[in-house]
Parts: structure tokens; sequence; C-alpha cells
């Protein structure tokens, strides 16, 4: 699962009951990157008209068909909020169906996604847009910065055009250096083609490119799925994997480590993909790892109550409360060097805390005698 798009949506990327070892794990071999589910509608279940002698959906059954398919189609979903925006009239019962929006209204489209249905603030995540003012004119352009997002394997929402009046919007994952082929899911109604180069559909023109970043973590979906079967063709074990796993193929992912896990006996970072740094402490003469920096604690303990004493440590001001551990032959703890009689306690001066007060008045010293405040 995954906390930008929920699991509801999602199809997942499976290998074929008689792929080989290799190609179990080669994800772009596979040609059926995940993506989400495929939106397969009888316009006949919606409101129809005759447009001539042809019988079409009209706006108000695209917007019977929205209502119905939201909770399971991620389309559906976005054109629901469109629907709320403005962008996209429902209401025609003679006019043709038509849910296209600009590149500014897919950016602001995009923001109200993200804030009111996964829930982030406008500080968690930047929509880094670029697109044309004037259509076609910046498509080399275009070309060339989604190049780049692919190359750190980034995938990129993508607008492209075959012209000013057909345009589409698909998700740009993969590019191949060496015949220089931008790979694609070309979306809604095309989920059978998932690994393809828009050129090749037509869509000559790069219009925008809408590439995310997040500043907040977040989950990544286990979709690519590996199975192992049978000499009957019975599933008898499956796997599942996100995008950056280190068992299986997509790109050449470079790890980025989060912050040092420490423990007593050891440090270890850990990137998203799995992939772990790990090793032993080792300390120099501050008792500080020399790599994470953490350190055995060294604790200076001082008087709190006639059945404890607090620990400070030196080197991080690391604090504990802890009963006293008292010699039974000197009536002396052996943290705090606090002394138990009946009459009261005698503590060191150095370890006395502040709010003590001597019984004796004259500047404290190590003869003191504190009588306990328990």
């Amino acid at each position: 699962d995954d906390n930008i798009i929920p699991e509801q949506y999602d199809v997942s990327s499976e290998n074929a009951a008689n792929a080989t070892t290799l190609s179990k794990y080669n994800m772009v071999n596979r040609n059926n990157s995940p993506g989400v589910l495929k939106d397969s509608f009888a316009i006949s279940n919606y409101h129809t008209y005759m447009d001539g002698n042809s019988v079409v959906l009209s706006k108000y059954g695209l917007g019977q068909w929205i209502n119905s398919a939201k909770e399971t189609s991620l389309q559906a979903k976005l054109m629901s909020l469109g629907v709320e925006m403005n962008y996209i009239n429902v209401s025609s019962q003679t006019k043709r169906a038509n849910a296209g929006t600009t590149n500014i209204q897919i950016v602001n489209l995009m923001h109200k996604y993200f804030q009111e249905v996964v829930g982030l603030s406008s500080t968690e995540y930047e929509i880094n847009a670029i697109y044309d003012l004037v259509l076609l004119c910046n498509s080399d352009s275009h070309r060339n910065k989604i190049i780049e997002y692919l190359k750190q394997g980034i995938p990129v929402l993508v607008s492209v055009a075959k012209d000013l009046d057909d345009r589409h919007s698909i998700v740009a994952y993969d590019y191949d250096e060496e015949n220089d082929k931008i790979y694609a899911h070309m979306g809604w109604h095309e989920s059978n083609k998932k690994h393809v180069v828009p050129e090749e559909e037509g869509f000559v023109y790069y219009t925008g490119l809408f590439p995310l970043t997040f500043n907040t973590p977040h989950f990544c979906s286990n979709n690519y799925i590996v199975k192992d079967y049978d000499a009957n063709g019975n599933v008898i074990s499956e796997k599942s994997y996100c995008y950056e796993h280190k068992d299986i193929i997509t790109y050449d992912h470079v790890c980025s480590y989060g912050e040092w896990v420490t423990t007593d006996a050891k440090h270890t970072k850990t990137c998203h993909c799995t992939e772990k740094i790990e090793g032993a402490h080792t300390y120099d003469s501050n008792n500080t790892c020399t790599v994470c920096e953490h350190h055995t604690h060294d604790y200076h303990y001082s008087y709190v109550s006639r059945t404890q004493c607090k620990g400070v440590c030196e080197y991080c001001n690391y604090q504990i409360i802890t009963t006293h551990d008292i010699n039974l032959l000197t009536k002396v703890c052996r943290q705090c060097f606090a002394r138990f009689s009946n009459d009261g306690v005698e503590v060191p001066i150095n370890n006395l805390p502040p709010d003590i007060v001597c019984t004796k008045n004259h500047q404290h010293n190590s003869s003191c005698v504190i009588v306990a405040r328990e």
C-alpha cells in the first residue's frame, strides 16, 4: 500500500506463468508496469443521446458514471474533483461528454487532491510544473527535461498532443538512452498500453510536465509481484516488491539512506529499497562512536530523595532516575555516595541537587548532614 494513491485504485505488475527466473524479476522487460484500475463501462448504463447516427455519452451521463465509480476508479475520483472546481461540465443531456482540462487546471486539481484527499499540507509536496502558455512551442525543451527526471528514476506526469485539438495526459517512467525513446503508460482507457513510446502512438508534441517532489516521508506501493507456478499453472508462492527494491530490475537505483538508527551494539541506516548499511560502534576517547555519534552514557549521580538518585550523562545530558544502590555494610549509595543513617542522609556537596536545602546555616561542604525529605 502507499499513502499517495489508495490501494483500491491500483493494479499490479505480475510475471507470466512461463517466465524464466531472470525475466520474473526484470520489470522493464515484462512490459506491464503497474498502474491504476482500467475503467470499463457500457455507456448504455448511463445517459446517452443521438448525435447524427451515433449513440454517444452525454455530459450528464459522464457525471452519472463519475458518481458511481469515484470510490473504485482514480480517474473518476479526479474527475469528481474537476466537477467540484467547475472544470468539467456534467449538466448537459444534449452535448457529448468531455473531461479535458488545461495545464493550469491540472496543477490546481492536483493541489486539491493532495490537500483534501491525501491530507498533505502545501509544504509537504511540490508540483514542479513546466508547461506551454502557447501550445506546441516548447516540445523539445519539455522532452529534454522529462528525460532528466527519468534518468533520476522519477516518473513524470506529462501532457502530450497530436495537434492543437487532440491532447492527452500520460505517465512517463522509463527512458531508453541508446535509442532515445521515452516510455509511458498511456492513461485512461489505455491500460493495455503500459510501456509504449508516445511518438509511436501519434503524440509527437510534449506540451507540459508535472514532476512531484515530496518533503515528507511516504510509502511506496508493493505492486511488482513475482509469482512461482507449479507444472499445472497453479500459483505456489507470491512476493510483492516496491519499485526500488534491490531484488528487482527497474532502473539503476542509487540508494538514498536515512538517519542512523542506533542500539548499544550497532548502528544502521536504511534506504526505502530496504538496502542497509550497518556496523559495530567504534568509540573515541569521549565514548562517542566515530560513525554515528552514539555513545555509552557516563552518568554523574546526584541525590534526589531518600529512595532515589538521578543520573545525568556527562556527554549528552540524558537523565535517568534510579533507586539508590546501597552498600549494606557501609550504608553508602554506590551511585550518588549518600550515606544513610537514622539521623538523616549525608550527601557529598558535588552530588547535591540545587533544590536540596542544608539543615545547617553555612556554606555546603562534604560534612553536611541533609535531612531526608521523605
